[in-house]
Parts: C-alpha cells; structure tokens; sequence
C-alpha cells in the first residue's frame, strides 16, 4: 500500500418525508402526521486515487437497507480522511442517525474535510452549490435529476417509471461523488483540518498533499518563534517546519 491517508469521497441521497397535511399553503406538519419517514436510499462512494471513473455504488434495491447501511459504515471504519459535499451539516449527521436506529456500531473516528465549507470561506463564488463549484473550477456539471419527480418515482415501485428511476439515480448519485476528487485537489492548499505531512515517513513534507517537492520560502513568525516556510512545488500549499529555528535576533515580542 503506498504512503498518504486513506481518503474516501461520498454522497448520500435521503427519501422525502411523507405526511398528511390539510393545505398545500404553509402546513404546519406534527408527528402523528407524519406517513412514513425520511430515510437514506442510497449512496456513492470512492477511494482518492481510484483509476478511471468508477463509483461505488449500493441502494435499498440493490441489497437490504441493514446490509447497504453495514457497507457503507464498514469503508468509514477503514477510512483516515472522508470528503463530502456539505457533508457536515448533512451526510454524516444522516449516517450517524441511520447507523444507530438500524442497530449498526459506528465507524472508528475519521477527519472529515467538507467542501462546501472550505467553498465558503476562502471562495467568493455567486453560489454555494456544488454545481456552481464544479462548472466554475472543473468545467463540468451535475447530473439533472428533474426534479422531485425522481424521488417519488423511486418509493413508487409502481411507478411506470420506478426502474428507469433507478437508473437515473444512480447516475445522478454517482456523478455528484466522482466531482468531489478533482475539487478536493483544488482545495488542498485550503485545507487546515489534515495535516498530509504525517502519513509519509519522510522528516518532512507538504501538510496540504504530502507531497515531498517543496521549496524553502521565507521565514514564519509567531509567539513561539522563527519558522521554516515552504511552499509545495505540486499543490502550492504553504507549511512551515514544526521545528524552531533557534535565534538570539528576534526582538521581544510585545503585546500593547
């Protein structure tokens, strides 16, 4: 196995919640309104590095709910780093939720490195949608969906058009995760929450890619001291050596 983090980029789809309401005008919907609840349907996965184009997949029709639920949690459990879309506010919270009220023990802890948060804070994009993100820094687009009509054609295996339904959402859900990689590479220089350098066995390293090609640049100052700064030669990102650079010429540094 080569040197880095495993880093596992996914995306999950959810079902509606079906209610009974009494107006299509602001409905105020209580629990024992609630039909059937929301749940999660299916999901996307892939290993940072994987060849080609190809997407894990797996959906309450292609297995049980339980089993889905089990492998999905089992690539969790093996994963260093996860990377989603919004995934913060989002798919972990519906993993998390999904695993304890199906009886499945939780994945061991991950770093998670969410997208749509480093989009936000160091982007001035007109819009937060991967969507936008994607056309702006890779050219390409989400899958259309149709919108809800998707959704309810997939609970309905009635529907004329359940099985072309699933076939879309697969494709749907599958495209949303293989736009992940290449915009995690864009926003590597970004990235506070992984420190890259610690997974390879060199002194020292690039702490946004773990890339060895760097180059000494400048100096970083701070309470503690001087600093080696460098810059990664591969994905620009700046880091600085954990090791001080001992001195008698820095002057005191005085708060006023």
């Amino acid at each position: 196995m080569s040197e880095g983090p495993n880093i596992l980029f996914f995306d999950l789809e959810t079902a509606p919640i079906l209610a009974y309401t009494f107006s299509l005008w602001k409905p105020v919907i209580g629990m024992d309104q609630i039909k059937e609840k929301p749940r999660v349907i299916c999901w996307s996965a892939r290993w940072y590095g994987t060849k080609g184009n190809s997407v894990m997949f797996n959906s309450e029709y292609k297995s049980s709910t339980y089993d889905m639920l089990l492998e999905l949690r089992d690539m969790l459990d093996h994963a260093d780093v996860v990377v989603g879309y919004n995934s913060d506010n989002f798919d972990v919270p519906w993993i998390n939720e999904q695993f304890l009220t199906n009886g499945i023990e939780l994945p061991s802890p991950y770093i998670q490195v969410d997208l749509y948060k480093l989009n936000k804070k160091h982007l001035r994009m007109p819009s937060g949608k991967l969507d936008y993100m994607a056309l702006d820094l890779l050219g390409q687009r989400k899958e259309s969906t149709g919108g809800i009509r998707l959704w309810l054609d997939w609970m309905d295996t009635s529907s004329p058009n359940h099985k072309q339904a699933l076939k879309d959402m697969e494709r749907y859900a599958k495209k949303d995760t293989l736009l992940l990689e290449p915009l995690f590479d864009y926003m590597r220089p970004f990235i506070r929450s992984v420190n890259f350098g610690l997974f390879k066995s060199s002194e020292f390293s690039c702490t946004h890619c773990g890339s060895e090609n760097i180059q000494a640049r400048g100096f970083s100052y701070t309470q503690a001291g001087k600093f080696q700064r460098y810059q990664c030669n591969d994905c620009a990102g700046w880091s600085k050596d954990p090791k001080r650079i001992e001195t008698t010429d820095l002057r005191p540094m005085v708060n006023n």
